[in-house]
């Protein structure tokens, strides 16, 4: 994400983060989120753990879902996001911390204000 431009607010994190928390229709959240937080307004840099619920159960469709929810909220908000799916698990388990599959990363996702990478074409459709 673009490093050069201004934080993202508060408020815009807290909208993001809010319609993840209600997006279920009333079903009970079973994936908590692990938070790279850098460069928004009153947070620290650092890693954050958004508990959703109590029962500490994880699924693979309600993280889809989540990052689907993510990508509205944070292009309806002007900023950008980009699911990176779950390649990293081993790395992501160690830099928690976690010695069993207890809990498991599923999904990760960054939000911020897109860089456009000048080294990338883009072309027309094909026809």
């Amino acid at each position: 994400m673009d490093k050069e431009t201004s934080l993202i607010t508060a408020q815009q994190f807290h909208t993001i983060l809010s319609s993840v928390d209600n997006s279920q229709d009333a079903k009970e959240n079973s994936a908590h989120l692990v938070l790279f937080v850098h460069r928004v307004e009153d947070y620290e840099s650092g890693l954050y753990i958004f508990v959703r619920n109590q029962r500490d159960k994880e699924l693979y469709w309600e993280c889809g879902m989540i990052g689907q929810q993510l990508y509205l909220e944070a292009t309806s908000l002007g900023l950008s996001g980009t699911g990176i799916g779950c390649f990293l698990d081993d790395t992501m388990h160690n830099l928690l911390g976690l010695k069993n599959n207890y809990f498991q990363t599923l999904y990760h996702f960054t939000v911020g204000r897109g860089y456009v990478d000048s080294r990338i074409l883009t072309k027309p459709a094909y026809k």
